[in-house]
């Protein structure tokens, strides 16, 4: 993508000044805006995300740091450290209190990386159905047809 860089404040070095941080980083930095001048978001990717936990999830970013470090940075289901696709670790919560995407922020449970949590909703936090899945997986997973 082409990044358009209008000579301000918002720009030094070829560095954009973010809103809410006020840290000047690269374009790569910023996901697109295609309403703002230089077709890049106001704030930087990590203050979206930190402003998008804050309004879907309740937590601030210290509280979220801190889950982080008490699970040493890793899922807490498979233990990777990260998510494969480069992203943060999820916030999980209970769906049985805050049905949906958003949580009243009492109901958090820990953080997960995006495969155990897609993995979790599609068995939709079901603890029975998980063990059925881990039967039929143990039971069937000596197959000799390969």
């Amino acid at each position: 993508m082409r990044y358009r860089t209008p000579s301000s404040e918002m720009w030094r070095s070829g560095k954009r000044k973010c809103s809410a941080c006020k840290e000047y980083q690269s374009p790569e930095s910023y996901g697109s805006n295609k309403d703002s001048k230089d077709g890049l978001s106001y704030s930087c990717r990590d203050c979206a995300a930190d402003n998008q936990r804050r309004i879907k999830y309740g937590i601030t970013s210290a509280q979220y740091n801190k889950m982080l470090a008490d699970q040493g940075g890793r899922c807490a289901v498979c233990g990777s450290l990260g998510c494969q696709s480069g992203k943060k670790l999820a916030v999980d919560h209970d769906h049985g209190c805050c049905p949906g995407k958003k949580s009243c922020g009492q109901c958090i449970r820990k953080l997960l990386c995006q495969k155990c949590n897609q993995a979790l909703g599609l068995f939709g936090d079901d603890p029975d159905l998980l063990r059925k899945a881990a039967g039929y997986i143990e039971e069937n997973n000596d197959y000799q047809g390969h």
